[in-house]
């Protein structure tokens, strides 16, 4: 996602970039403030170990076919 945002960084208009990534039914979502260039959620360092995942599991605590995400995040389905 922050490779995506850095690629529509200079040929977009708009104040804030959004972007969702889905693995499964989870979701992650991202932002990109572009006065700043800052993405949200910050960026985690990834393990030299590939058995080790560093993502924080809250990162992809949404889970699509559940009925929270509509209110959660302003009706989108």
């Amino acid at each position: 996602m922050r490779a995506r945002f850095r690629a529509l960084y200079n040929v977009t208009s708009i104040p804030r970039l959004h972007g969702v990534s889905v693995m499964g039914q989870r979701l992650a979502f991202y932002c990109m403030d572009k006065a700043t260039g800052h993405v949200n959620p910050n960026y985690v360092t990834l393990s030299t170990d590939y058995m080790i995942d560093t993502l924080p599991a809250e990162r992809w605590d949404t889970d699509i076919t559940m009925e929270e995400v509509s209110e959660v995040h302003g009706g989108y389905q």
